[in-house]
């Protein structure tokens, strides 16, 4: 009986198991078979026969592992090793070969079947077939990996947001794109949300919601992420609802983001140069309108000087007319010093400096600068000793216009508004110890000589205001030409640009800080210099009417108004005048009387007077006692001729060596108007003692202080 028993147990019951499972799965197509322990077959159904194309009695018998490629097999056997020690369901997935030698897929679910002590005498395992299923898989897994290199060649991440839950997929590529690894961060809305630029946030979103609300069919826009390394990047998010449920909610959107770092960044300095262009077009019509005003401006400045100067010669020392006239010259000297500013600030021009001190410059300066601040604005000065000097090289009427900018500046910022308490403008000039650049640190590697003009300290001059003070994005753009904040009218955007422009003439550097609310500091560094001896010749410019000169002057005629104020100074001084309106004229008139010709003086301000009319020159000319006589006849209209530039140089150089064909020791002064000073300079030879130039605009007393030096004797034998 124990062996009927046996022989039912352990063969028959496992066959009708199968049977009966192979009568419950057929209409499946299940796969039912029946193995030992050492995977050879003892049953397999009819499902079993046909999916391998075999018949029950060439399988049976048989490994089943045959029917297995070698690759799979090994994990098929640690299967079964596992199903021997924990006898319970295992789940597995393995590859299979079928007679027409194709590789497809099986998954099956095993467990074993135990003896009364426990032991594992067989193995009941039911598959299917899942070929299908993995080509899919596989196939979107490759088309995912080329959708990833197609991504990464592009800079491209893609994302996938549930709507209701937050929850967000961020690929591989999205996180790389900011520089984080893979799952690095939470999928979750709030990740994007915290990565955008708080100034792009709310403009994207309310572009997201118009797409989920229906009103665009896309959804698309540019912002700025921050990466993990701090930066930020410009990111172009795509994107499109995808699904929605049977009320119209939004239940899933899908799309992709771009790396546009590099097209904004290029876009944004093209839009730089374009601006920069802008700017330098309008710098060019500022220097057109300078060019084509300056000079009759400064003429007309220079002549109210010098008939306030002949004025106060005709009135007694204490009248009280004279502070009226001082004052005129005075504004005269502000007009002139902010013209040669704007032609500075327009052209670019250098002008002629010199070692000053710094401090008695700004002392100077209170005054005028005072006389700029509202009532009520105090004005306080923090100045070094006079023991203590600071020395620039620079030009003095120059700075003057950096500090009355700088105080008309904090006097609109007082104005709108500031700190409580009482206004202030606070003026401080220092020293202060100079860091060597990179340029000098390298020059001194290399063995260079120090600069010998060059001191160890630097000067630090400050402006304190207690006004509004400045945002950041201000002060970043607040030195930019025609950038202002001040209403329309009330300021061309030009007073902090020609600061920065002079004091960058000057090899120094400015700077401001500030917050809204607490002020600004403008703080202004130009290297210091051991005190020299200034190599401009200076006379004395109030000349003593005491002195009879009865010298004869030919006076080269430039411009109406200043050549009549010289003129008349000159005769009011004694000197006898032949007055001429061109180089040729004053050529021929100095061949026929050059033996009676004491000096020449030729004012040149642009074009006035190169081509002047032979009447006027005839209608202005005269003389004082038994002065110069003769003809003013002659080829009017000179050697100078066209639009001032090299040609003026040119010929002026040609029209001097003419006259020292005919005198080599007449003294010749010229008096270059800015715009053909640097031509005439170069044209003027430096061996020749007695040539000597001042440049326009200056005083009459000026020249004629000059012309009294040069008549001693030649400068610089």
């Amino acid at each position: 009986m124990v062996a009927v028993w046996l022989w039912w147990r352990y063969r028959v019951l496992p066959r009708q198991v199968a049977q009966r499972h192979d009568e419950m799965s057929s209409r499946r197509g299940d796969l039912i078979c029946l193995f030992k322990p050492d995977t050879t077959l003892t049953y397999v159904n009819d499902a079993y026969c046909r999916h391998f194309g075999r018949l029950r009695e060439e399988l049976v018998g048989r490994s089943f592992l045959d029917l297995i490629p070698e690759p799979d097999r090994e994990a098929t056997r640690e299967i079964i090793a596992e199903l021997m020690r924990q006898p319970h369901m295992i789940e597995n997935e393995h590859s299979v070969i079928y007679p027409d030698g194709r590789v497809g897929y099986q998954r099956w679910y095993d467990h074993p079947i135990l003896d009364r002590k426990g032991r594992v005498v067989l193995f009941q395992s039911v598959g299917r077939d899942v070929t299908d299923r993995r080509m899919a898989e596989d196939a979107l897994r490759v088309s995912e990996r080329r959708l990833q290199l197609a991504l990464r060649g592009t800079d491209m991440g893609l994302w996938d947001w549930k709507v209701p839950t937050g929850e967000v997929y961020f690929s591989d590529q999205w996180m790389r794109m900011l520089g984080y690894e893979p799952d690095e961060l939470p999928h979750e809305f709030a990740t994007w949300e915290n990565l955008v630029h708080p100034d792009d946030l709310a403009i994207i979103k309310a572009e997201l919601e118009a797409h989920l609300r229906g009103d665009k069919p896309d959804y698309e826009a540019p912002h700025r992420m921050r990466a993990k390394n701090g930066e930020w990047l410009w990111i172009l998010t795509s994107g499109k609802v995808v699904e929605r449920d049977e009320k119209g909610q939004v239940l899933r959107v899908t799309g992709a983001h771009k790396n546009i770092d590099a097209q904004m960044r290029a876009e944004e300095e093209r839009n730089r140069l374009q601006e920069h262009l802008r700017h330098t077009q309008k710098l060019e019509a500022i220097g057109t309108l300078a060019t084509g005003i300056a000079h009759d401006f400064n003429n007309l400045v220079l002549a109210i000087h010098s008939a306030s100067d002949l004025a106060k010669s005709h009135l007694e020392a204490n009248h009280p007319a004279t502070a009226s006239l001082n004052s005129i010259e005075e504004a005269c000297g502000q007009a002139t010093s902010i013209t040669q500013s704007l032609l500075t600030f327009a052209h670019n021009r250098h002008l002629e400096k010199r070692t000053i001190d710094l401090g008695l410059l700004v002392q100077d300066s209170l005054n005028l600068l005072e006389r700029l601040l509202p009532h009520g604005v105090k004005l306080v000065a923090k100045l070094p000793e006079a023991q203590s000097p600071v020395y620039v090289v620079a030009h003095a009427g120059q700075l003057q216009q950096v500090m009355m900018n700088l105080t008309i500046n904090a006097r609109d910022a007082i104005s709108a508004g500031g700190q409580d308490g009482a206004s202030c403008l606070t003026i401080e000039l220092g020293r202060e110890a100079k860091l060597a650049t990179d340029a000098e640190m390298l020059n001194q590697a290399d063995g260079d000589e120090a600069n010998p003009m060059a001191s160890d300290d630097c000067a630090v001059l400050r402006f304190i205001d207690t006004g509004q003070g400045m945002p950041e994005h201000v002060q970043a753009r607040v030195f930019e030409p025609f950038f202002t904040t001040k209403s329309r009218g009330r300021s061309t955007g030009l007073g902090l640009s020609v600061v920065h422009g002079i004091v960058t003439d000057h090899e120094g550097q400015i700077s401001v800080a500030s917050q809204s609310g607490q002020g600004a500091t403008f703080t202004i560094t130009l290297p210091m210099v051991d005190p020299v001896t200034n190599s401009v010749v200076t006379v004395e410019t109030t000349p003593s009417q005491n002195d009879a000169a009865h010298e004869n002057i030919l006076l080269v005629e430039c411009g109406v108004h200043d050549t009549i104020s010289l003129r008349d100074m000159l005769h009011r001084d004694g000197f006898n005048v032949l007055a001429r309106s061109s180089l040729t004229t004053a050529r021929q008139a100095f061949a026929r009387q050059h033996e009676v010709v004491d000096l020449v003086v030729v004012t040149m301000n642009g074009n006035a007077g190169v081509d002047a009319d032979e009447n006027m020159a005839s209608n202005v000319e005269r003389g004082a006692g038994e002065g110069v006589r003769g003809d003013v006849g002659g080829d009017v209209g000179g050697d100078v001729r066209g639009s001032v530039g090299g040609n003026v140089g040119g010929d002026v150089g040609g029209w001097l060596r003419e006259m020292r064909g005919i005198d080599e020791e007449v003294p010749v002064i010229f008096v270059l108007a800015s715009e053909s000073a640097e031509h005439v300079k170069l044209a003027l030879p430096s061996e020749d003692v007695w040539t000597h130039w001042i440049e326009s605009p200056t005083s009459a007393d000026a020249v004629i202080a000059l012309i009294r030096r040069m008549l001693v004797g030649p400068i610089g034998a």
